[in-house]
């Protein structure tokens, strides 16, 4: 293996320094490079915690949207520099910031693939600090009018004929009243509704267990979804299954799903998917609760990432959005 130089100066070699992102192998990286990729990303580190799915499987998109981008071009990564990098870039439908996402992913990648290119300049970070980083966007949540506009557009799935609308009914409605992530609503069994009144969510890494408030409109959604589910014999232990055999189903699915729903009632958002529902029912919850409590339901570790919906609460201050949520309820 031939050493390099990384910015600091340390000369690098094989195998890989302890705590190196991956394998300094430059053979591995011409060779296979989406192998590669997926093993930088498999030990890449965010704040000590590894990448969440929907993260890993995002920026995979991305690094095989660039190879095919490059390969159309006759070029590989070595090639690669910060207007080629901004090309691409250009190319794709990218927000401000998830651009800068992007690109702080990719300044951390080409820091490790000099051994590449022979040489120290980074492309990404070049593009990086040519800019300043984009001011955080806030979450956005449906208002209790918009809310109620969905509700209209999913009630003829509740009796529909077709077992799979009716799953879509019992699923959006647990999202907008529990607050579930997609990974929890997807792995959700019905040991964690045995508990009267409540939704256990088990603890998976980094985060503990907790328990969420079930309010009339979610008990009575579930109760009939899970009677049509035993109705139909559906093996397995996933309450909200993909097919009749009972394999998972798809966040992909589900956010197709959302997307749907949310198109029929008229409404637009910049993110249109399941983390849209679980924002509403944030905001609903933080017009009636303290924000700590909310916290707690809605799992999430910082205080502060649960006031980031504190503006979008303003506009369920005394509205139920057709949620039938009252302070007994919860």
């Amino acid at each position: 293996m031939v050493a390099f130089t990384m910015g600091g100066g340390a000369s690098v070699g094989a195998p890989a320094a302890p705590g190196a992102l991956f394998t300094f192998d430059a053979s591995a990286w011409r060779r296979e490079p989406v192998a590669a990729f997926d093993n930088f990303l498999s030990q890449r580190r965010v704040n000590g915690r590894v990448l969440r799915k929907s993260s890993f499987v995002i920026y995979r998109g991305m690094f095989l949207r660039l190879l095919d981008w490059l390969g159309l071009q006759g070029r590989n990564l070595e090639d690669l520099n910060a207007l080629s990098l901004d090309e691409f870039l250009a190319s794709r439908p990218l927000q401000a910031e998830t651009r800068h996402r992007y690109l702080l992913v990719f300044t951390e990648l080409y820091q490790h693939l000099m051994v590449l290119r022979e040489q120290e300049t980074n492309p990404a970070r070049e593009l990086l600090t040519a800019q300043p980083a984009p001011e955080r966007v806030a979450p956005e949540a449906l208002t209790p009018q918009e809310t109620q506009q969905l509700l209209a557009c999913l009630a003829p799935r509740r009796t529909h004929p077709n077992w799979k609308h009716r799953r879509l009914y019992a699923m959006t409605l647990t999202l907008l009243c529990v607050g579930l992530r997609t990974a929890e609503l997807l792995e959700l069994k019905p040991r964690s509704l045995e508990r009267e009144g409540t939704c256990w969510v088990p603890p998976h890494k980094p985060r503990p267990e907790r328990v969420v408030p079930l309010s009339a409109l979610a008990r009575e959604a579930l109760g009939e979804w899970l009677a049509l589910r035993q109705s139909l014999d559906i093996p397995g232990e996933l309450v909200f299954p993909g097919n009749t055999a009972g394999a998972p189903l798809a966040a992909s699915t589900l956010f197709r799903q959302v997307q749907t729903l949310l198109s029929e009632a008229n409404v637009q958002r910049r993110y249109e998917g399941p983390m849209l529902l679980r924002n509403t029912r944030t905001a609903a919850w933080l017009a009636q609760h303290p924000v700590h409590k909310v916290q707690a339901w809605l799992g999430h570790e910082l205080e502060r990432t649960t006031e980031q919906l504190l503006t979008a609460a303003a506009a369920w201050t005394g509205a139920d959005g057709g949620l039938g949520e009252t302070r007994r309820d919860l």
